[in-house]
């Protein structure tokens, strides 16, 4: 992957994370991600953030959407792949 996005960037890739806000999960959705993945989760949050890729040929800013919950016994984890947030 990192030879795909030097092709695209250029060397000396970078990556640098911010976060915009998070909205807390209703229990509802948190229910349905503890039914799904056979876990329990104490906390869901939807988090936005921009990501920002910096090479030698190229920068972009993405935004992006991430859920996010804590799951018991394991900590913080991404519930779902983040999407890109148009």
């Amino acid at each position: 992957m990192i030879d795909a996005l030097e092709d695209d960037y250029g060397k000396n890739i970078k990556f640098k994370v911010k976060f915009e806000e998070k909205d807390e999960m209703k229990n509802r959705d948190i229910k349905d991600y503890e039914d799904t993945l056979d876990v329990d989760i104490s906390k869901g949050y939807e988090v936005k953030f921009t990501l920002t890729v910096k090479g030698k040929k190229d920068k972009d800013e993405l935004d992006f959407v991430a859920l996010v919950g804590k799951v018991d016994g394991e900590g913080w984890k991404l519930l779902e792949t983040p999407y890109e947030d148009d």
